[in-house]
């Protein structure tokens, strides 16, 4: 198993771990109080629980198949971006739920909207700097097919390997 696949195999273990958390947490169970610095409620908790479970999944499966075919390449950018969606629908929440002022305020104070991003964070927001590796997978060359030196592993018509 490669570096790559190994990473994204953990990755996976964590994002559907945090998926059964909160799709926990939307049936009333009480699981964040262990862990301080994560929320598990919320409004849409059981949409971004079935985000987290497939997104864990899609994973998963893209490393168990290996990640040198495209078709599992595709799939960690696929759930890297379906996570990068539900923390920015998140961000933007927090955001836009922290401008409002009180009554007779229209617009908060930049200390009341700073202290909105406070911890606790929703485990989708703490995923997103890990889903990086996604970006190594859009150049639109499969890894399989590059070698250390950039040049093109396949054999060509005359059976060598490298330049035609």
């Amino acid at each position: 198993m490669r570096r790559d696949e190994l990473y994204v195999a953990i990755l996976g273990i964590a994002v559907g771990l945090a998926g059964v958390g909160a799709l926990g947490g939307a049936f009333g169970l009480e699981i964040s109080e262990s862990i301080p610095f994560v929320t598990l409620t919320g409004t849409y908790v059981l949409w971004r629980s079935i985000v987290l479970l497939s997104a864990g999944g899609f994973y998963l499966a893209a490393a168990r198949g290996g990640l040198a075919a495209r078709p599992n390449q595709a799939l960690v950018v696929m759930a890297s971006a379906m996570l990068w969606i539900v923390a920015g629908t998140d961000l933007l929440g927090t955001l836009l739920g922290a401008i409002a002022g009180g009554s007779g305020v229209w617009i908060a104070p930049p200390g009341d909207v700073a202290a909105a991003f406070e911890p606790p964070y929703r485990p989708s927001l703490l995923a997103v700097p890990f889903t990086a590796i996604a970006l190594r997978y859009l150049d639109g060359e499969s890894a399989d097919r590059r070698t250390a030196n950039g040049q093109d592993d396949e054999p060509n018509a005359d059976g060598e390997r490298g330049p035609p």
